[in-house]
This record gives C-alpha cells, structure tokens and sequence, in this order.
C-alpha cells in the first residue's frame, strides 16, 4: 500500500482556510482557535499536518486533502459528505471579499487623495457648497464602507469572546 502522505499545494491550503473561515462564521470555531488553527494551516507542509485540525469539525467542513484519505483522525458519523450543497454563505464568500476589499490603509489613502484633490481647494476658494459635497461624497463612499468593516470585524471579535 503505498504512503497516503504527500505535500500540499498552495490551492489546497487555500480550500482548508475557507473551511476554517466556514467554522468561525458557523459558530464551531472561536476566533481564537480560528487564528491558531489559521496560523497552523499556513505552516502545513503535508496532508497529514491538515488532519489533526479537523478532526474535532463535521466532515462536511474537511478540506480535500483530510477528507481522502481512508483513516481520518476523528470518525464523527457514518453521514456521507455532501460536497455538492456548501454551507449557504460559501458560494457569497468571494463575493464579501471582493464588497471588503478596502482595508482601513486603503480608505485612508483615498480619503488623502480627494481631500488634496477636492476638499482643500474648496476649502481654499471658499466654497461651502463644493466642500459640503466632497464631505458628503467622503462620508458616503469612503468613510461609511470602512466603518461598517469595523463593526463587522468588531462584532466578529465579540461573537468568538462569547464563545465556547
């Protein structure tokens, strides 16, 4: 029989943190555990170094690579793993990430670039029109994403302090 341990890709240590990210979001994980299990992923250098991190998790969260393998760590259940029906946030991930891509450095920087290009010559010329308008434009496309990426993060926190 030939040896189940083999090196991992970079996509299979890709597929293992969305399923991690799935446990956190799903209530199994904390957000500690969810950064030390994280940080252990990104160091995995076999399939075999993945196991050990989902073994105590559903089989249908295992990535690939634990779930091929003909003795996993922990047996939960006899229930055939359904990979054709994620979890209904799944698919939407890719998505959010694309919706929160802009980091706090980020808004900062745009904010900068339309202060000096907007907001101080309005300010310099006196215009209150002009300026109440690039504050409005501020608020509305750069300041409210980054605030509700913080109390999204903050609730985050709060969810996994609350937890198991």
């Amino acid at each position: 029989m030939s040896d189940p341990r083999y090196l991992i890709s970079d996509a299979e240590r890709d597929e293992a943190l969305r399923h991690l990210r799935t446990a956190l979001e799903e209530g199994r994980l904390s957000v500690h555990e969810h950064g030390q299990r994280t940080q252990e992923t990104l160091q995995a250098r076999t399939n075999e170094d993945l196991r050990p991190l989902f073994g105590d998790l559903p089989p249908q969260l295992w990535p690939d690579t634990v779930g091929q393998s003909p003795a996993p760590a922990v047996t939960t259940s006899s229930t055939p793993t359904t990979e054709g029906t994620p979890h209904p946030r799944r698919r939407d991930d890719d998505e959010d990430e694309d919706e929160d891509s802009m980091s706090f450095g980020s808004a900062a920087a745009v904010s900068g670039f339309l202060f000096f290009v907007w907001g101080l010559p309005a300010m310099v010329s006196g215009s209150t029109a002009s300026f109440l308008v690039f504050l409005g434009v501020l608020l509305v496309f750069v300041l409210g994403p980054a605030a509700t990426r913080i109390a999204r993060s903050f609730r985050a926190r709060h969810r996994g302090v609350e937890g198991p």
